[in-house]
């Protein structure tokens, strides 16, 4: 019923319209044409209270529907547009390079599992993800309606934002889907792929491509371009991840960052991938950063990898050195750094710029520079450990509130974590020390002294 609902059709939802046509037929021979003209009054009541309830603020748009259908149909009624301030929509993305791995190299794995017909899954390059996409498969089973791939119309998507005056917030998130185990679950029947995963030449390739086609980063920008020039002003916005490689500095930038004026609020996910391929990333966050004049909450998150793909949460070695925005942002109140491989002199400098703002702060994994880089980077460590950062924020942040540390914290010689529930040794003396953030919160928050780290040193492999 609730697919029904949401359907692309919306606009002509009528409790009247929607009974069976023979059950219509009988209504109007008994009653007379006074009586089916009420009964018809009562339906359009009935039918502007249903689609008031249909909208509320929230929009949440789920991976597995239309989403940009369902949107544009409650936008064309103006009892639910007149509703929407928040829509949320998260797809499933399918980065580039695991697109080769998931559906153009089953064929190479035909000859070593037992020749042609026989269903063989991709080459699995990231052992770590075998546990995820098992999970995923288990729950799928319990849930088939998740199963469906559903491709994000951008232009639908578009046109449908633009109609609602009233919208504050917008989130565009992609989850990362377990490629590994489509075959196990059954997607390849149902994009018409053979069963060694390779598509159809009489028809299943195009669908395949087709969906493949919304994943990429270059829609991304275009729907952004469009949203900048189209849409009412934005107060927050989610965007991970976000498409940065993908824009031109001198064309698109410019035009996009008319989306960044209004934004109090700002959410965004760089891929490691997109750090590392464009060594202007930075330029351009920078130059976005310095488009939002009133931006009050920044959350930066610098990784995409996810809990478990290394013992760190980020991998240093394979992100730029001094990745780390120099932009000052006059009104800046609440920083969010997740997931960063930086230099902490940067970070250290960051801080004290906006020492007369920023009432919030949280710090989640975050290494300094060299760290598991090696000799031969080239990388200059950096003279600012870790203990300076926490001096800084005690000293030159006089109107914090609150702070938050979680996960890993390094410079170049050393290591430790943060984590609820108190600290705990390591093993055999060998792995990271645990510290209970709570006890440097407080001192982060003048109420205390500074304690003594159980530092322990990083582990040179």
């Amino acid at each position: 019923m609730e697919d029904d609902l949401y359907a692309a059709d919306v606009p002509q939802l009528s409790p009247l319209s929607r009974l069976p046509h023979e059950l219509l037929l009988n209504v109007a021979r008994r009653l007379s044409l006074a009586d089916f003209c009420a009964l018809r009054l009562v339906s359009q009541q009935l039918s502007g209270v249903l689609r008031g309830l249909l909208a509320g603020e929230h929009f949440a748009g789920r991976p597995w529907r239309d989403n940009a259908a369902r949107l544009d149909g409650l936008s064309r009624m103006p009892e639910c547009a007149q509703k929407i301030r928040v829509v949320r929509v998260c797809s499933r993305a399918v980065y580039e390079d695991e697109e080769e791995m998931a559906w153009g190299t089953a064929e190479e794995g035909d000859e070593e599992e037992g020749g042609e017909g026989c269903p063989v899954a991709p080459r699995d390059p990231e052992p770590k993800m075998r546990p995820l996409a098992d999970d995923e498969a288990a729950r799928l089973a319990a849930q088939p309606e998740e199963k469906r791939i559903t491709p994000l119309r951008a232009e639908l998507l578009c046109e449908a934002l633009c109609r609602l005056p009233r919208l504050e917030e917008l989130a565009l998130t992609w989850e990362r889907w377990p490629f590994l185990s489509r075959l196990e679950m059954g997607l390849h029947r149902e994009l018409g792929l053979f069963d060694n995963g390779s598509a159809d030449d009489g028809g299943g390739g195009g669908e395949v491509a087709r969906l493949l086609e919304y994943t990429t980063s270059m829609w991304q920008v275009e729907m952004l371009v469009d949203l900048a020039t189209d849409m009412r002003p934005l107060r927050a916005l989610t965007i991970r991840p976000f498409a940065l490689e993908a824009m031109d500095q001198a064309s698109y930038l410019p035009l996009v960052s008319n989306l960044f004026h209004s934004l109090v609020r700002l959410d965004l996910l760089l891929t490691q991938r997109a750090q590392v391929a464009d060594p202007s990333v930075l330029s351009k966050l920078e130059d976005l950063l310095g488009a939002a004049w009133v931006l009050r909450e920044l959350r930066l998150d610098l990784a995409d990898e996810g809990p478990g793909s290394n013992d760190w949460g980020v991998v240093p070695s394979l992100l730029p050195p001094d990745f780390f925005p120099r932009t000052h942002l006059a009104g800046l109140q609440t920083l969010a750094l997740r997931h960063a491989a930086l230099r902490l002199d940067g970070l250290d400098a960051f801080l004290r710029r906006h020492g007369r703002t920023l009432r919030v702060l949280e710090l989640h994994d975050v290494c300094g520079s060299g760290f598991g880089s090696g000799s031969g980077s080239g990388t200059t460590p950096s003279a600012v450990t870790v203990e300076d950062v926490f001096r800084t924020v005690r000293d030159h942040l006089p109107k914090l509130t609150r702070v938050e540390l979680r996960g890993t914290f390094a410079d170049d010689a050393r290591v430790t974590h943060f984590r609820e529930g108190g600290s705990e040794e390591g093993n055999d003396g060998w792995g990271p020390r645990w510290q209970d953030p709570v006890p440097m919160e407080k001192y982060l928050l003048r109420q205390g002294k500074l304690p003594e780290l159980l530092w322990s040193e990083t582990r040179r492999w």
